[in-house]
């Protein structure tokens, strides 16, 4: 076994033994080249340290924004009503009043539903914005639900805290079944804002939806909402290629 050994060892090839670059060699070898091989080289090697620093940048971004920051919301938010408060001692005759307030109250509610409403199945951008959104949502169920309570006058005088010169003045109402004949008169004139508000609506509750099935049935019960209350809103009254054929098949 021992000379077995010794005759292994000395048939051993020190060539077989692999060598690592000098990075001397490499350097001197760039510099007899060409520039432009430098310089690929160069950013080869710059490319993963960039890319590296650029993660390590976003992780730290992203691990801020996973993060509650109760307290920091808390501390904004105070400070921002106290504010606006004495903003408005200062400015008695020139605001609002009632409209900053109602805007202000909205506002711990919007950053509680921020901080402790569940998530959905949405989580882009990030998961706050939808909580945002669901936030507002409810906010305006709650005014639906106050306007139901009230009478048709005292709805319209609500409308004087958003606007104190047009609140309160009913707003002109157009009736579309007035001419229901198919020319391209009557067709032309039903195109009005409304067609952009389908049409907006649509690409909006596509993305949010992401169903075309339930797109079309909200679209077709919504025409069935203007049926049922065309005799409280004159402009509910439409013709039926305006309502069917602009309003669903091609808005």
């Amino acid at each position: 076994d021992l000379v077995s050994l010794i005759l292994s060892i000395n048939d051993f090839n020190m060539d077989s033994i692999p060598i690592p670059p000098d990075p001397r060699n490499q350097t001197n070898a760039c510099h007899s080249s060409s520039p432009q091989n430098c310089t690929s080289t160069f950013n080869t090697q710059q490319q993963p340290l960039e890319q590296n620093a650029l993660h390590t940048k976003m992780d730290q971004i992203l691990s801020f924004l996973e993060k509650p920051h109760t307290f920091l919301l808390l501390l904004i938010t105070i400070i921002t009503v106290l504010s606006v408060s004495l903003y408005l001692e200062q400015q008695q005759q020139h605001h609002n009043h009632e409209l900053y307030g109602v805007l202000m109250a909205c506002i711990p509610l919007l950053v509680y539903g921020c901080l402790q409403f569940r998530d959905g199945m949405f989580l882009r951008p990030h998961v706050i914005v939808w909580r945002l959104v669901m936030g507002i949502s409810l906010l305006y169920l709650m005014l639906l639900v106050y306007l139901l309570m009230q009478t048709p006058q005292n709805a319209r005088a609500l409308m004087n805290v958003l606007d104190s010169e047009q609140g309160g003045i009913p707003l002109p109402e157009k009736s579309y079944a007035q001419n229901c004949e198919l020319t391209l008169q009557s067709w032309f004139g039903a195109f009005d804002i409304f067609v952009i508000g389908h049409t907006a609506g649509w690409f909006v509750k596509s993305v949010m939806i992401r169903d075309r099935a339930v797109l079309w049935v909200a679209s077709i019960m919504f025409e069935f909402m203007e049926l049922i209350f065309r005799n409280v809103l004159p402009n509910f009254n439409e013709c039926w290629w305006d309502s069917w054929i602009l309003d669903v098949a091609l808005c």
